[in-house]
């Protein structure tokens, strides 16, 4: 009886954790929304086979990306995970090496920024681009 009462607390703390840093990543994009926009670029993707425990594994896509604020160039990560691979070979596809991005920056912390999908057609990362550059 002890033991299962020990595994419902821990299987709760966890819950707890995940849940949290869920939410902390929802309200960091959702601030990022205010944030100064930056011409960024791909600079290399990633596709990993990733155990999770026991037989469970999942796909990682992860996109790597720069941008350049007040002569510093900085590099962030957009990861995404997927059951099957042909699901992330095809979100893969649309960031090809060398792609242009609209990358928000964070102003207080420049090294901090998010890449918001919903904002990277081609109209508005060229209006972007010729702001920047």
């Amino acid at each position: 009886m002890q033991q299962d009462v020990i595994w419902s607390v821990l299987s709760i703390v966890v819950l707890a954790i995940v849940l949290g840093m869920w939410v902390m990543k929802r309200l960091k994009i959702r601030r990022s929304h205010n944030w100064p926009a930056e011409a960024g670029r791909v600079e290399a993707t990633d596709l990993r086979l990733e155990s999770r425990g026991g037989t469970q594994s999942v796909f990682v896509a992860a996109v790597k990306y720069s941008y350049t604020f007040e002569g510093s160039t900085y590099f962030g990560w957009l990861r995404r995970n997927y059951m099957l691979r042909d699901s992330a070979e095809k979100w893969l596809a649309n960031f090809p090496d060398g792609r242009s991005l609209l990358v928000r920056r964070n102003p207080k912390t420049p090294s901090d920024s998010v890449l918001n999908e919903r904002e990277q057609s081609s109209e508005t990362v060229s209006v972007v681009r010729a702001r920047v550059g």
